[in-house]
């Protein structure tokens, strides 16, 4: 005997497939839109029919006992909250088609448009929904039932044509007739037209308002107007199920329920499921979502063989699962596979009427439940099945809280490129007739080929013998390909999970997949880098020697104005490494470098290699204690550091020298000749490491030469030298030092004076009209762009502008390259500094760019480059994974770190059978339709700020060092795609017993200095917060999102009115918010601060009444109050000038002084 909780969800699950199973006078029956259920449903309710009638006549006896749904008998009401949601939608866009629900019938035989008309008439007379009108009354909007209506059946006769010319015909009125426009405040929410070829051929179209009518409704229209039709026909009247209520009776009800003990259950449970969720998807996209949302769909279709179909079944039998649960898990975990996301959150729609009086009533009642699944990769099959049928029982328990509602209780920051809350879709169906039955006639269903998207991702899964499954996508986001790629890989789901119940979800992993491009199987299909075997490439020494020896006397550096002949560089530089030499210097020591960039810095680059020794540089901007850890850590023999840095570093231990000609004229000129092993280490760059100790990252002589040669051939044409405007320690400079000194040219060195930016405004808009290389990151792009607004450089300069060291936006080139710098050669450069400077580079064109970040590109000469998946395994094109670097330019080792060197640089087994040595960058990367790559996010907390790799880590780690602070993270704060400051959020102890707000600013006073002393000024956080406990996702990690608005809130400054308008529209909002007048700030926006839409509406009537101005809903999305008035204001002027020119007759003009 089963148990009643087993009965219970087993009839939840039908119902949320569109079938209900209920009792008639004692008796089992199933109904609903869709009436037909599978085989082993009905062995379930065969072998416990006794249970299931128990369990029902307790249910409805306990429903007896609730409040019933009251029959107002009214004429007009509120709106259902699903209502409101489509009603504010069509309001905003009157000409919109969206939400037009289509469908159609070829009817062959004797069909009678009359009769049709009167069945229509008495459907229209019998659901009041269908003749209801939408207007506003008091602010706020309410359905108005029309008491009597004509209904007129419009027959469009097509006179006799060719096959061809017919059918032509009949798409295009069909067509015309899909996207027909509903008038919400007038028309109808029905329309049907019958096109007439012959007598005995008629096509029979409908087009139904989707805030009158739903899946289920389609059944119950379908019904009706067969039973009217074939009774009518027959001169009978039709018995139909009686209808105690109307729609707008189940509004009013709806909207009372909140109150409800049993409704607040409902809404605690969903709160405190849908807390700390992802507000959306992390699917990749093809392209970038526009400011609004759109409707462009498509649809692709897959049918389970018998086989697997069958399988499906028997297993979801054996394991207590409906196969809905099973599906919807499978579409889970693909989503959370694809999107590297374990919390994933899936919208379910429910047909939402359990109440017996709905049943049989024409309306909108369905509601999306919100399904989250935790796919965390260490769990079982069986555990994660587990949880997502436990998900499914209590979300149908509590499935009465309406979609819309939760909307305003989570209230989620809302924007108009992404729908709340629910953006993927997965819904579930019985197969079943869809064709009416209207006699001794021939009627075949007409599928659209219109397909509105109004979900970015829906899958809809129909069941019968087999499964058929579509996936409908927006097509302004998604390339079929890519969805194609997707159904395919859900059926490689379906299949794992039904293999082995044990094995964990990490195990999920897809095949190759025939959906490629020619590009990325260039590289990916075993390719080796090209090897450097035979001849080795001259190093940087021998490059520069050579330039020296062709012309002594050509200009080598350029500082503050003083210009230095190669020959005067090298014989200072030669004098430095004789003094290198005496203090230890030689091939596979280390020499470090401390202080600004300047002349004399370059020539002790020099002449550290010259000594057989390899250079560290470190910035002036390192504290002490970041120098010390660093020099301890390398055990650099001697340090070439600023004359202003000396006292600080006198007694660190280590030899010094310093950094100025005048220092090194007692040293011989070194003359040795150059035997520099290839292999040797030609410098160190540290970067921020993880366990809080800086990591040393080691760069032969071979890897910097072949990335001054492959550089050489991109980037240095038509150009004189290049510029350098970032310090040593930052190994972008590499680019800008080495490529002019192995090719002859000049290096400019801007002093670091703090007007950097202007230094490069000049020599971008250089008077001599020569062309420079320049090397660049972001920041100095938005610089850039502020102080050379409205310049222009003459049409033949063409510079050479690389690019690198964090992600580079689209938008940032746009604005320099459609003003300032549009004939120069922008390149955006990828590389970490395991991989020597870049390993891949993409060529920015002149044409306009889609797309937020632009792509990093194809990987470089020697380089080849892998997107793995979590198991080393290789992804199918347009998938995400980490990116993988082998070749030429791979760091020699960590310094004197082996266990990091092993687990960063790896072996890697090729489809040829040789294991590559390839290094694992920690950065997911896809490849785009044209084989250039794009960078995604880091996989780890390191993040990429101003050109600088941060390790999160280090930064708590000194954070920590302060005793009041009990925990500490570090996030990004991300604005338009970029990182825009650090944010260090703090837990402090209990044991404190001053006063909380004391507390905190003694604490941030003294962070500020431990972080100031500790590490250089980039890692030092921009925000300092204070929260008592680290909001969590359901999964246990850190809710990021949350935290930076709890930290936001306790940092942000409140602007009080500064007009009487300010005050006016201030006290509006306050109003409608239910909030204090100065709780407001005026850079607020609507929707921030708790507005949701129908409080929009009040607010959009009220503008009207108070301001006499008629603003949309979009500005109440974009606008702070203060800027709300201001375009208020712009559209008073507006419509003063139209009055005016009304009234004179004559055009008025608007002129700026």
């Amino acid at each position: 005997m089963v148990n009643m909780d087993k009965i219970k969800s087993f009839i939840n699950t039908m119902h949320a497939q569109g079938v209900l199973v209920t009792l008639d006078n004692g008796s089992l029956k199933t109904r609903g839109a869709i009436a037909t259920i599978n085989s082993d449903q009905a062995n379930f309710i065969r072998a416990n029919k006794t249970e299931i009638v128990e369990f029902l006549s307790e249910l409805n006896a306990r429903k007896q006992r609730n409040a019933q749904i009251e029959a107002l008998n009214q004429s007009s009401g509120p709106l259902s909250y699903a209502q409101q949601r489509l009603w504010m939608m069509q309001s905003q866009d009157k000409q919109s088609n969206q939400y037009n629900i289509a469908f159609g019938f070829e009817i062959k035989g004797d069909f009678f448009p009359d009769i049709a008309e009167k069945a229509l008439q008495q459907i229209i007379n019998r659901h009041q929904i269908l003749r209801t009108n939408y207007v506003i009354e008091q602010d706020k909007p309410v359905q108005k039932v029309r008491d009597k209506v004509e209904f007129s059946l419009s027959v469009i006769v097509i006179s006799e044509q060719s096959e061809g010319l017919t059918q032509n015909k009949i798409a295009q009125l069909t067509r015309e007739f899909e996207l027909a426009t509903f008038d919400l405040k007038q028309d109808l929410m029905v329309k049907v037209q019958c096109l007439q070829m012959s007598e005995e051929y008629h096509v029979l179209l409908f087009n139904i308002n989707h805030i009158a009518f739903d899946g289920w409704s389609a059944g119950i229209f379908q019904q009706e107007f067969e039973a009217i039709y074939n009774a009518t026909r027959q001169g009978q009247t039709a018995q139909l199920p009686q209808l105690n209520i109307q729609y707008c009776d189940y509004a009013n009800w709806q909207l009372t329920q909140s109150e409800h003990s049993k409704q607040q259950q409902a809404i605690k449970y969903w709160t405190q499921q849908l807390t700390g969720m992802p507000l959306v998807h992390s699917l990749v996209l093809d392209r970038p979502r526009s400011a609004k949302q759109s409707s462009n769909g498509d649809l692709v279709n897959f049918d389970f063989d018998t086989r697997l179909s069958t399988q499906i079944k028997h297993f979801c039998q054996q394991q207590g699962l409906t196969t809905a649960m099973f599906l919807q898990s499978a579409f889970a975990l693909l989503v959370a596979k694809k999107s590297h996301q374990s919390d994933v959150v899936l919208g379910v729609p429910v047909a939402n009427r359990e109440h017996q009086d709905l049943q049989p009533l024409i309306g909108f009642f369905v509601n999306m439940l919100v399904m989250r699944s935790n796919c965390a990769a260490e769990q079982s099959v069986a555990e994660f099945l587990a949880q997502v049928k436990n998900n499914t029982v209590n979300a149908l328990k509590y499935q009465n809280v309406p979609f819309d509602q939760l909307v305003e209780i989570i209230n989620p920051t809302r924007n108009r490129a992404i729908a709340p809350l629910v953006q993927l879709v997965f819904s579930m169906h019985q197969r079943s007739s869809s064709t009416l039955n209207l006699g001794n006639v021939q009627v075949k269903s007409l599928d659209s080929d219109l397909v509105r998207s109004q979900f970015e991702l829906l899958m809809n899964v129909i069941e019968g013998d087999n499964f058929h499954v579509s996936l409908e996508f927006n097509t302004d986001l998604f390339n079929k390909d890519t969805v194609q790629t997707l159904l395919a890989q859900y059926q490689e789901t379906v299949q794992f999970l039904l293999q082995d119940s044990t094995k964990p979800l990490s195990d999920c992993v897809y095949a190759a997949s025939s959906v490629g491009n020619k590009a990325w199987s260039v590289w990916t299909s075993g390719t080796q880098p090209a090897e450097v075997t035979q001849n080795e490439l001259p190093n940087v020494l021998q490059l520069f020697d050579a330039r020296l020896a062709s012309d002594p006397e050509r200009i080598a550096l350029i500082f503050n104005e003083q210009a230095y002949s190669y020959q005067k560089v090298d014989e200072l530089s030669r004098k430095l490494a004789g003094q290198l030499v005496s203090k230890g210097a030689k091939p596979g020591e280390l020499v470090a470098l401390y202080g600004t960039r300047s002349a004399w810095q370059i020539m002790a680059v020099l002449a550290i290699l010259r000594s057989g020794a390899a250079y560290l540089p470190m910035d002036e901007s390192w504290p002490l204690g970041r120098v010390k850890q660093v020099l301890g850590l390398s055990s650099a023999c001697c340090i070439v550091a600023d004359l202003n840095k000396l006292e600080s570093i006198e007694h660190i231990g280590v030899p010094v020298i310093g950094c100025a000609p005048e220092q090194w004229q007692q040293g011989e000129i070194f003359r040795d000749a150059d035997t520099t092993d290839p292999k040797q280490p030609a410098y160190v760059i540290y970067t921020s490491g993880t366990t809080g100790e800086p990591k040393g990252v080691v760069i032969s002589h071979r890897s910097l030469a072949d990335y001054v040669k492959t550089a050489t051939d991109l980037y240095y044409h038509d150009v004189v030298g290049g510029v350098i405007c970032t310090s040593l320690s930052f190994d972008a400079t590499v680019t800008s030092l080495w490529l002019p000194l192995c090719n002859g040219g000049k290096v400019i060195i801007v002093p670091k004076t703090g007007d950097e930016i202007s230094l490069l405004q000049q020599l971008l808009q250089n008077s001599d009209s020569q062309n420079w290389l320049f090397k660049l990151t972001p920041s100095h792009l938005k610089a850039l762009h502020q102080t050379m607004l409205g310049s222009s450089l003459s049409a033949h300069m063409q510079h050479q502008i690389v690019v690198g060291g964090e992600a580079l936006a689209v938008r940032d080139v746009e604005l320099l390259t459609a003003d300032s710098l549009q004939h120069s050669h922008i390149y955006n450069e990828y590389g970490p500094s395991e991989a020597t400077v870049g390993c891949t580079v993409y060529k920015v064109p002149r044409q306009s760019i889609s797309g937020d970040s632009l792509p990093i590109g194809i990987p470089m000469k020697n380089t080849q480059v892998r997107i793995m998946n979590e198991q080393g395994i290789l992804v199918t094109p347009g998938e995400i994974g980490e990116l993988y670097v082998a070749g030429v330019c791979l760091a020699t080792e960590y310094l004197n770190n082996p266990d990091k060197t092993s687990s960063s640089f790896v072996n890697v087994t090729t489809e040829s059978g040789k294991a590559e040595r390839f290094y694992k960058t920690g950065d997911y990367v896809r490849c785009l339709e044209d084989g250039n790559l794009i960078f995604i996010n880091r996989i780890d907390e390191q993040v990429k700020f101003n050109g600088y790799r941060i390790e999160t880590a280090e930064i708590k780690q000194v954070v920590l060092k302060n005793n009041a602070v009990l925990d500490c993270v570090v996030v990004p704060e991300i604005v338009n795609g970029q990182i825009n400051k650090l944010v260090a959020a703090c837990i402090l102890t209990t044991e404190a017993s001053e006063p909380q707000t004391v507390l905190r600013e003694r604490v941030t006073e003294q962070l500020v200095k431990q972080l100031k002393h500790s590490l250089p000024a980039y890692m030092v956080p921009g925000v300092i917060g204070f929260v008592e406990t680290f909001p969590m996702t359901i999964n246990g990690k850190l809710d990021k999102v949350r935290l930076l608005r709890d930290i936001q809130v306790q940092t942000k400054v409140h602007i009080a009115p500064e007009s009487e308008e300010e005050t006016k529209m201030l006290t509006l909002w306050a109003r409608l918010l239910n909030q204090q007048p100065e709780a407001i700030s005026t850079d607020a926006r609507f929707f921030e601060i708790g507005g949701h839409s129908l409080l929009a509406v009040s607010l959009l009537h009220g503008i009207k009444l108070e301001f006499q101005a008629e603003v949309g809903l979009d500005t109440l999305y974009d606008l702070t109050l203060r800027e709300l008035l201001g375009e208020i204001f712009k559209l008073r002027v507006t419509q003063s000038l139209d009055a005016a020119e009304k009234e004179s007759g004559r055009p008025m003009f608007e002129m700026e002084i």
